[in-house]
């Protein structure tokens, strides 16, 4: 349990790494943009209330200057592609939680969130936002008006919709999860559903937004190269979570194809996270969280 001055520190990081990713839309002051002072507000916090250790500046910084430099170097192909080679690397261990230095604001304790599952605890995943966030506000242009977004939206409502259809018939097929409507509690549910937000946010910026956009700008000379960088980045994506089991990647790369396919779609990341959010809330409230135990 942490004590009273950690605690109201970790409490102030996760507020304002929120609000660094809530800024990512707003408008810049002076051409500077608004969530580069929460994420530095941020920064402080989490060091002063011991979730990150200092040494963790280190690789964020390179990974916040690669995303940079990437974006200036663009006539200098040879130089790009070493700098999203170090932005892939670095996000990546970032991701996929194997940067050491880093301990996560617990959001709730082990908890059983359908019958049949396991134990799990929910976590303010700090590093994967701050993937999220440097790269997304360092090498994207994001929807900058409210009609845009209601067209993106009105654009993703039918592909979201299908590809979830798709992944409850498949999941149901294999015995990897069965119908389990619930509703724990308000306080439960929030929490709960801003760790998933969290975790699609970071997840579709990076293998999206940053590793499908650039491998199909890369591939734009072979035919159906988008296709291939679909392809690609969903497998990749499926690894990350291949210790659900075989069964899990599987489903995870059909997820992760129709995350790519939104997102070539549309050409807007935002697209991609809203469908990532709703299929993993939408597994949460309906169905078995995150999947069987005991599968036949």
């Amino acid at each position: 349990m942490l004590s009273g001055w950690l605690y109201t520190f970790s409490l102030l990081t996760y507020i304002f790494a929120s609000l660094s990713i809530i800024t990512l839309w707003f408008p810049r002051i002076r051409q500077v943009p608004l969530w580069w002072g929460f994420l530095l507000f941020t920064v402080i916090f989490a060091l002063t209330g011991r979730v990150i250790q200092w040494p963790v500046l280190v690789p964020l910084v390179y990974l916040g200057g690669a995303c940079y430099l990437f974006e200036l170097q663009k006539n200098k192909p040879q130089y790009r592609l070493a700098l999203a080679a170090v932005v892939a690397l670095f996000g990546l261990v970032l991701i996929a939680h194997n940067l050491a230095g880093f301990d996560n604001p617990e959001l709730l304790e082990y908890i059983r969130v359908s019958r049949d599952s396991f134990m799990m605890p929910f976590y303010y995943s700090f590093d994967k936002a701050l993937v999220g966030i440097l790269v997304l506000g360092l090498t994207h242009q994001v929807i900058s008006s409210r009609a845009e977004f209601v067209k993106v939206l009105i654009k993703t409502l039918r592909p979201t919709l299908l590809l979830l259809a798709l992944l409850i018939v498949i999941s149901l097929g294999m015995h990897f999860i069965i119908v389990d409507p619930k509703w724990p509690g308000l306080t439960i549910v929030l929490r709960i559903t801003v760790s998933i937000f969290i975790g699609s946010f970071a997840e579709e910026v990076y293998f999206r937004g940053f590793i499908q956009k650039n491998l199909t700008e890369y591939l734009s000379s072979i035919n159906y190269g988008y296709l291939i960088s679909i392809f690609v980045t969903a497998l990749f994506f499926g690894l990350l979570h291949i210790g659900g089991g075989l069964q899990y990647f599987l489903l995870t790369s059909i997820a992760g194809a129709g995350f790519g396919w939104i997102y070539h779609k549309t050409q807007r990341v935002e697209a991609s996270i809203l469908t990532h959010a709703a299929v993993n809330i939408g597994n949460f409230l309906l169905f078995t969280y995150p999947f069987l135990l005991s599968r036949s």
